[in-house]
């Protein structure tokens, strides 16, 4: 009897995604865009494909301290099946143990051979055994080395240290602990200190909250609260700010969504068109635009008046927000093909502001951007730095007399925010720093939200 799509389980469906990034087929939104229908376990499923490109390198050393054998002896698709089962024992402990390890011994039998369901239920039985506690709420008065920290706060014990001594080797204790580079937890430490780094690591590994901003020219927020409850979603209302903390389900497919009431944002994004301080009818540029969060969050505190012109290189990330625009019922974000902008700029009586959310290294958003790790080199982050200077003098030569320029990324690295805004001004000695902001990413932003991390500046021709 063949196995409907919809009658796939959570874990087969994290191995077909997991499976699929490795070939190269997409990254992981993509992929599970494409294959969480195959499941009604769209939740779990999610979990565990992000879980383990989180943890990978701390779960491949896991498996080879105690289960005896290297990734590189074993079979792509069986160490994806290991992965998924050790993420599960070390994070997941509300998953009995039993099941999880039946569950990845079928499902090796079944995609590869009998013989592999064997070999999978050895060695995850013997890190079964090392595991002493799996849901440790008060870590304390444990050995540090010992124990798998978790980012809400709980962990995972070990009978035998899998950890550095984190007072003695700090680097390599977090960057272990969390699967970060070795490199990017030193860059942290020397730029924010210890204690920030290890919040960062912390939060870099956190399942980040999706929030909900409402179109306040149809719904405000605790209005929204409501409608979404009504709705059956888990939510919260975060009153200081104006937003709504949602969890579960399939946002786009919610009556509210597609009536456009909300649209999604990360605080710290949206809080750059709070630092701009926008005033109705001016108008701005969004040079840098796609997908449009940061458009959308303009013209909303603009009340929908006045003009953004929004553009970007690649054309195709543009369409999200033409959809965004329709959906919100926006008037104001007029979207300007890049060869065309300087031609539209030219025709311009006024010029507000030019915002420049420039690509960078996502090192505030890796909660989010799991597989951005993977891609902090020495070489790209170079190339990023270029690139952001160039669009920097690009933005520069946009500006009309009195305009002023919003550099912003979702970085949470020095040399990309203000050692980047340091190298502007000096060879732009005609331009001025009237202020700039950085957010740490973190589990709890002071209101018992979690946020991403970020940097703004403001500046202007003297």
């Amino acid at each position: 009897m063949s196995i409907k799509p919809s009658q796939l389980s959570s874990r087969r469906t994290a191995l077909r995604v997991l499976q699929g990034i490795q070939a190269g087929r997409g990254d992981a939104s993509e992929l599970l865009g494409e294959l969480l229908p195959q499941t009604d376990r769209s939740g779990q499923t999610t979990d565990l494909v992000y879980g383990v490109l989180r943890n990978s390198p701390l779960l491949d050393a896991l498996i080879k301290q105690f289960g005896g054998t290297d990734k590189a002896n074993v079979k792509p698709e069986l160490q994806n099946i290991l992965r998924l089962a050790v993420y599960e024992l070390v994070f997941a402990p509300k998953t009995a143990d039993y099941a999880i390890v039946n569950e990845a011994v079928n499902l090796a039998a079944a995609t590869a051979s009998q013989k592999a369901g064997g070999f999978v239920n050895a060695v995850l039985r013997n890190i079964r055994r090392s595991i002493t506690l799996r849901d440790a709420k008060d870590t304390q008065t444990l050995e540090k080395t010992h124990v798998v920290p978790r980012a809400d706060g709980s962990a995972c014990v070990f009978a035998a240290a899998v950890l550095a001594d984190p007072a003695a080797a700090p680097i390599e204790y977090l960057s272990k602990a969390w699967s970060l580079p070795r490199q990017l937890v030193r860059d942290w430490q020397a730029g924010y200190g210890s204690d920030a780094a290890a919040q960062l690591c912390r939060a870099s590994n956190r399942h980040p909250s999706v929030y909900a901003w409402p179109n306040t020219l149809r719904i405000d927020a605790a209005g929204l609260a409501e409608r979404l409850t009504a709705e059956g979603v888990q939510c919260r209302l975060w009153a200081e700010r104006g937003a709504v903390a949602i969890r579960g389900g399939s946002i786009v497919e919610l009556p509210s969504f597609k009536e456009g009431l909300f649209y999604i944002q990360d605080p710290t994004a949206e809080g750059v068109a709070g630092f701009i301080q926008p005033v109705a009818g001016q108008i701005f540029i969004d040079l840098c635009a796609a997908p449009g969060g940061k458009s959308v969050a303009l013209a909303l505190r603009m009340r929908d008046t006045g003009s953004i012109l929004a553009s970007d290189a690649d054309p195709m990330r543009l369409n999200r927000l033409r959809e965004t625009i329709v959906r919100l019922g926006l008037k104001s974000i007029q979207i300007i093909g890049d060869n065309d902008l300087s031609a539209a700029v030219q025709q311009l009586l006024r010029l507000d502001g030019i915002l420049l959310d420039v690509p960078c290294s996502n090192t505030g958003v890796l909660a989010r951007r799991v597989e951005a790790r993977r891609r902090l080199d020495r070489s790209h982050l170079e190339s990023l730095f270029q690139c952001q200077q160039e669009l920097l003098k690009k933005a520069a030569s946009l500006l009309k007399n009195d305009s002023k320029l919003i550099y912003s990324t979702c970085s949470n690295l020095p040399e990309e925010n203000e050692t980047q805004v340091q190298r502007f001004l000096q060879t732009h000695p005609d331009f001025c720093l009237l202020g700039q902001h950085t957010t740490l990413a973190s589990t709890d932003n002071g209101y018992g939200f979690d946020c991403d991390g970020g940097f703004v500046a403001l500046l202007r021709r003297k």
